[in-house]
């Protein structure tokens, strides 16, 4: 995936900066859907038991747990995740 993220970055003439500003738009799209207690999240997302090693053991999770506070600072700060491609990292790869 990540030759396919550099391929297309290039094939497009997209930035790492561009790419940055997408991302950090998204994040603020995410926090933005935040409110009202997670109404929009609690829509789509279903809680989920997931067990634990011991019976009886588990959790429920029914919040998105992946998704970290950035900024545009935090972003630039990031380096590539492979040398040979300098246009994606971590934030800009669905699966890193």
């Amino acid at each position: 995936m990540l030759d396919t993220a550099e391929n297309v970055a290039e094939q497009g003439g997209f930035s790492r900066q561009e790419l940055d500003d997408l991302t950090l738009l998204r994040h603020e799209q995410y926090t933005a859907s935040l409110a009202g207690d997670r109404a929009a999240q609690r829509r789509y997302l279903v809680p989920v038991h997931v067990p634990g090693a011991g019976r009886g053991d588990g959790r429920v999770v029914d919040t998105d747990v992946g998704v970290h506070h950035t900024t545009a600072e935090g972003l630039a700060k990031l380096a590539p995740l492979k040398p040979r491609c300098p246009t994606t990292s971590a934030t800009t790869m669905p699966t890193a």
